[in-house]
């Protein structure tokens, strides 16, 4: 009931009905953290209800840490993403393939794409193929032509996504021709 009113933009009845709840676990901590990323100003909301479930005592989980960041990759708080990226370690967790996409995918937007291909590099398991294929469309966005080409080979590893590859680092050679010939 929680993230559902959240999710219509009812937070502040959302958080009442949190506030009244006799016992909070992990459980309705996250209901109201997913809440809050969901709703069109969550970020804050979802920030705070963090700090407020570790003054509670109560421990986040993968989930919790999901959720949150997802809020900061929905306003684009890229500062916040990276903070609360690290915090998931320091909960004694280890982060999970969805919170690198996260992090990924807001590191590529913002144009800081040897970080993004460095944590990519870096990840624990074998990244998947939507990770390269969101660095690659970040070089598309900043025309980054190497990184553009290495994050194509990587994604055309797998046959059935070959043929987006190849016209995502068309478009990549497009743009920096046209880049080019407007000097």
């Amino acid at each position: 009931m929680i993230a559902a009113l959240a999710q219509i933009g009812r937070c502040g009845e959302a958080r009442a009905v949190f506030e009244s709840m006799p016992g909070r676990d992990s459980l309705s901590w996250n209901g109201i953290i997913s809440g809050y990323s969901s709703s069109s100003d969550g970020r804050r909301g979802a920030i705070d209800a963090l700090r407020g479930m570790a003054l509670d005592g109560s421990r986040p989980d993968r989930v919790t840490f999901l959720a949150v960041l997802g809020a900061c990759t929905s306003s684009g708080s890229l500062g916040e993403a990276l903070e609360i990226f690290g915090l998931i370690r320091d909960h004694g967790l280890d982060p999970a393939p969805e919170h690198f996409s996260c992090v990924v995918d807001m590191l590529g937007r913002s144009g800081r794409l040897r970080e993004t291909q460095d944590l990519i590099e870096q990840m624990p398991d074998l990244p998947s193929q939507s990770q390269w294929a969101s660095l690659l469309s970040s070089c598309t966005i900043h025309r980054d032509v190497k990184l553009g080409e290495i994050a194509a080979r990587r994604v055309s590893e797998n046959a059935s996504e070959a043929g987006a590859a190849r016209i995502s680092l068309r478009n990549i050679y497009a743009v920096a021709a046209t880049s080019l010939q407007s000097r």
